[in-house]
């Protein structure tokens, strides 16, 4: 599935507005707004993963991202 740049884009800024309200709210809506960024992540590694290069740190540095995103999901989840 191709997608053009400006859809990638918006995707990527809507991703980031939500990390930041799940960042500020708490609890369990906390915890479901970091799982839709972590989901918005995954699409748009999606998207690049094979125009990323084999070797080099760009796959496993999106796979570590992603990773981080929902172990704040868990911690989140876990505070409320």
């Amino acid at each position: 599935m191709i997608r053009s740049r400006l859809v990638n884009l918006l995707l990527a800024i809507a991703v980031g507005v939500v990390f930041v309200i799940g960042l500020v709210v708490h609890g369990l809506v906390a915890a479901g707004l970091l799982l839709l960024v972590a989901a918005g992540l995954v699409v748009l590694s999606a998207a690049a993963w094979s125009a990323l290069p084999a070797r080099g740190p760009a796959r496993p540095g999106r796979v570590l991202v992603v990773l981080g995103v929902l172990v704040m999901a868990g911690v989140k989840l876990a505070a409320s």
